[in-house]
């Protein structure tokens, strides 16, 4: 985070998200840029090179993909084609809480993902190629920027227990309008 102190802007920055990825020689992996005023994400950028992908966004202005305006998110369609990324949070306690949202879910929904990268995963949540994302714990610096570029599209962002989310929680559900009562009993405890 960079700013000073007693501003209410920050800038989120992860200069490598998808680390792992990118000491195997992974291509999932991207550089993101946020901008928040308090804990409410505005401006964000990612830039994965290697997936040839680059997202950017500010709230009130639209997001692009490259050159391309992106079109405003759309409501879900049948859960059975619904394809839903996730990880491991870094946090190892938090990993059953992704155990048991991938057990609830895998019943219902055509596929799980997981690129290895939260900035990669909001990116492709933005293009519309994965239908949501979640995760139990998250850093700031890895969803600010995708956070600022799916509110701008109008995607559904809120915590674990179904409350607004904002960037200071550590857990995210970003998906398309209509998914949260699903999720809902997904993610309960």
């Amino acid at each position: 985070m960079l700013g000073p102190a007693d501003s209410p802007w920050t800038w989120h920055i992860d200069p490598l998200d998808g680390t792992a990825n990118y000491s195997r020689g992974l291509t999932p992996w991207a550089i993101s840029i946020g901008l928040a005023y308090g804990d409410e994400p505005v401006l964000g950028c990612i830039h994965a090179p290697q997936a040839g992908m680059t997202v950017l966004g500010a709230v009130g202005l639209g997001a692009w993909h490259g050159d391309t305006p992106l079109p405003p998110a759309t409501p879900a369609g049948d859960p059975r084609s619904w394809l839903v990324a996730s990880d491991w949070p870094w946090d190892i306690g938090e990993r059953q809480r992704t155990v048991r949202l991938l057990g609830r879910m895998a019943p219902h929904i055509r596929q799980y993902k997981t690129f290895g990268s939260a900035a990669v995963d909001l990116a492709q949540l933005a293009l519309g190629r994965i239908d949501a994302y979640a995760i139990s714990h998250i850093f700031r610096w890895d969803q600010c920027g995708g956070a600022a570029v799916l509110r701008t599209l109008g995607y559904d962002l809120r915590r674990w227990d179904g409350r607004p989310w904002t960037l200071a929680d550590r857990d995210i559900v970003a998906c398309r309008p209509g998914m949260w009562k699903h999720f809902a009993a997904w993610c309960a405890n």
